[in-house]
């Protein structure tokens, strides 16, 4: 997963179900401001929609992860 931040902040990266229901929290740490890249690894998870919520500081970002192989 790729996204960019403007400042420094505490990220977490969470999966949630569809239905917005928590799953996993696959990272917590201090990034710097600028690009990053966290790797996902998808490999546990059933074919299916899954929403990621991304957390940095006080702002909350959510996007759509499809698993399909």
């Amino acid at each position: 997963m790729s996204f960019n931040i403007s400042e420094p902040a505490r990220v977490k990266l969470e999966i949630l179900d569809i239905s917005g229901n928590f799953i996993n929290s696959f990272y917590q740490g201090l990034k710097s401001a600028g690009q990053h890249e966290i790797p996902v690894d998808v490999a546990d998870y059933p074919n299916g929609a899954y929403i990621v919520r991304m957390t940095a500081g006080r702002n909350v970002f959510s996007g759509k992860l499809v698993v399909k192989r």
